[in-house]
């Protein structure tokens, strides 16, 4: 994919960067708007658009705080084409006119839109989401996705011994602490609920975490684990996996309830108590004197003054 044009004059670049100047645009951000303008192929379809998919990850290249103000910036430079999209946005992709030359220029992004950039379109890709086609040979995928380094950083520890027997042990003791009886393979299924449901996605949402390297990332989570508010977070965990366990339980016991059928293939007997039971379709479970004799057949109920079944 080549450009439309190839080369442009000093003078003519000189009096875009002036009118540029002139519509708002300060010195960081013209800089970045100048990069968009001569071309980014990598990011580009193609057509030799940006399309929406790749807003976040452009964002991200030029140090924009956010796809939103990168778009409002292409916008306030009214030098890019637009054309129109079936999001939150309505924008399907923006153009330098020396990459591609059709669609409506007249199509930009309000402000309303583009403020909620981060909760429509930022998020979604954040999160790997497939809400937008990506069918083409030129796209890049994300240099870092925020939730993958999130597992990456915790796949080094576990991978570490030295690492994992500092900030991962310890977790697991803390659980098996928790309640008694719990077995290692439990409190390890709480540290998985700790690690994916609630570290990473406060890890993700800090933006100095994601720039630091492993060294000081380690030395975040020890910071955040001794506080009040990484206690309350494995105290959090500590309460999912009871509850995760009662459940099993509970299942479990519904299962033997099930299938526990000593006297009568149409009679249950409850293996904790010995009660004997049926299920009626107009009364429920009904129970069994233990002295009756074996249920019948599956439409017998039990006649109370007889004390017989029917």
């Amino acid at each position: 994919m080549k450009p439309l044009k190839s080369t442009i004059p000093i003078r003519e670049l000189q009096t875009l960067i002036r009118q540029w100047n002139r519509r708002g645009l300060k010195e960081a951000a013209l800089q970045k708007v100048l990069e968009l303008y001569l071309g980014l192929p990598n990011y580009m379809n193609n057509q030799g658009k940006y399309p929406v998919y790749n807003f976040y990850d452009l964002a991200r290249l030029l140090r924009f705080r956010t796809a939103g103000t990168m778009l409002e910036a292409v916008k306030l430079s009214e030098s890019f084409g637009w054309e129109p999209g079936d999001n939150k946005l309505n924008v399907g992709c923006f153009y330098s006119p020396l990459w591609c030359a059709d669609g409506d220029t007249t199509l930009a992004p309000t402000a309303d839109t583009t403020a909620d950039v981060t909760a429509d379109v930022t998020a979604n890709l954040q999160q790997g989401s497939n809400i937008y086609n990506i069918n083409n040979n030129n796209y890049s995928p994300p240099e870092a996705n925020p939730s993958e380094e999130g597992r990456n950083f915790f796949q080094k520890i576990k991978e570490n011994t030295m690492e994992r027997a500092e900030y991962l042990e310890p977790l697991i003791t803390y659980f098996q602490q928790q309640e008694a009886g719990v077995p290692r393979e439990e409190a390890c299924a709480d540290v998985v609920y700790l690690v994916n449901e609630l570290l990473i996605p406060h890890f993700i949402k800090q933006e100095k975490f994601m720039r630091m390297k492993h060294n000081g990332r380690l030395s975040w989570l020890k910071n955040l684990l001794k506080s009040g508010h990484g206690r309350g977070l494995m105290q959090k965990a500590a309460e999912a996996g009871r509850q995760r366990r009662a459940l099993k339980k509970q299942q479990a016991l519904q299962e033997v309830k099930l299938h526990n059928r000593p006297l009568s293939p149409y009679e249950w007997t409850d293996p904790v108590s010995g009660t004997r039971f049926y299920e009626d379709a107009a009364e429920g479970q009904v129970t069994i004197p233990a002295d009756a004799p074996p249920r019948p057949n599956d439409g017998a109920f039990w006649n109370v003054i007889k004390k017989s079944w029917t």
